[in-house]
């Protein structure tokens, strides 16, 4: 290209790789089935996908199951908070293979505590607030980041990733014993 990289019009648009041909030649050939299906390539950080990359590669992923039917719209509506909350937690940047199975038990634990509500119109704040978030709530989020980072793995976009036995859902002995120690609820919300 006249501007000193090299470059390649795919679908209409050009796309630029670097002035170092070696390089250049290694990008094309990386990016080059996302560019011809009509994708936009993720970008990397030392050669490894990040959470946020790997989020909108499953988001897209639930949304054609949803199309075909595999998946229901809720269970793909549940995985968004989840998702987003565990972005949060380890950061945009985070690739997943560099997780340990104590950065995971440390995940589980930021887990249990509250999500700052937001702001309504009329003032008040929306859903209600907790001083911590229940079991039953947190191991859902953990079948959910599991599954989601399994997913990952399938699709061999990042290595298997070690959870260690401190990132699994709580057993439903568990959670039975903590519904037990709550107050009886005499009025339906």
């Amino acid at each position: 290209h006249p501007n000193g990289q090299w470059c390649k019009k795919v679908l209409g648009k050009p796309h630029y790789f670097g002035t170092d041909l070696e390089k250049a030649l290694k990008r094309w050939s990386e990016d080059k089935d996302h560019l011809l299906a009509g994708r936009v390539p993720p970008t990397r950080v030392n050669g490894a996908a990040t959470v946020v990359e790997l989020a909108n590669l499953f988001d897209d992923r639930c949304k054609r199951r949803v199309a075909s039917g595999k998946m229901s719209q809720r269970s793909a509506d549940d995985y968004k908070p989840t998702i987003k909350r565990f972005i949060e937690l380890v950061g945009a940047s985070c690739q997943p293979g560099s997780l340990t199975p104590l950065d995971f038990a440390d995940i589980e634990d930021r887990l249990f505590e509250p999500i700052k509500r937001t702001e309504g119109l009329r003032s008040g704040s929306f859903g209600r607030t907790v001083e911590r978030r229940s079991s039953v709530t947190v191991a859902g989020d953990v079948r959910r980041i599991r599954a989601f980072l399994k997913w990952c793995h399938n699709s061999k976009l990042i290595p298997l990733p070690s959870f260690g036995e401190d990132f699994s859902p709580t057993s439903l002995k568990v959670a039975d014993r903590q519904a037990a120690k709550q107050p009886r609820k005499d009025i339906a919300a």
